[in-house]
């Protein structure tokens, strides 16, 4: 989520020297879903969601999100954030973002941390869940999730991985979104 003075690609500019580079970035659209961040981050917000390249083992994901919080403080302006920075996983069963802040659907994984599935794949797509944020309950942010999945299932398929094995040490299949 970015303010309005924020250009996208600056951030992903900054995410792709800092994490690994965009492999792929949805459409920006107006953030209008909540008022919640509009007190620290200003009226006039925007959202994207990207994936950046790389399997990444599941537990890397808080390591991810201490990423992410350096560099939302590195755009911090006077009245807070100006980008707002949720790294997640996806792989061909779900996908999980990380978040700092406690809940009861949320499992804390290391380090102040926690993940919070918000698509389960079912049914032939990934699939919201009752807590899973209204942006990401909108067509076309399923659509790029979908797509982001098929892609990855091919890149998967590829290396001889499109399925899960029970008890092998793999980066999960999982691709940092």
């Amino acid at each position: 989520m970015l303010s309005r003075e924020i250009a996208l690609a600056e951030v992903l500019d900054d995410v792709g020297a800092t994490l690994a580079p965009p492999a792929a970035v949805s459409e920006e659209l107006p953030f209008t879903q909540s008022a919640y961040y509009d007190r620290e981050m200003g009226p006039g917000l925007r959202r994207a969601f990207g994936a950046v390249e790389g399997l990444w083992y599941p537990q890397r994901l808080p390591q991810l999100k201490l990423s992410a919080n350096v560099l939302e403080h590195r755009w911090r302006g006077p009245s807070g954030r100006r980008v707002n920075l949720d790294p997640g996983l996806l792989s061909l069963t779900q996908v999980v973002l990380a978040s700092g802040k406690p809940a009861g659907h949320r499992l804390h994984l290391d380090q102040g941390i926690h993940g919070e599935i918000e698509y389960v794949y079912a049914g032939g797509g990934f699939r919201a869940l009752p807590w899973t944020y209204p942006d990401f309950r909108a067509p076309s942010t399923l659509e790029f999730f979908n797509g982001l999945r098929a892609a990855h299932r091919a890149k998967l398929r590829r290396a001889g991985r499109d399925t899960p094995r029970a008890g092998r040490r793999t980066p999960d299949d999982g691709r940092t979104i």
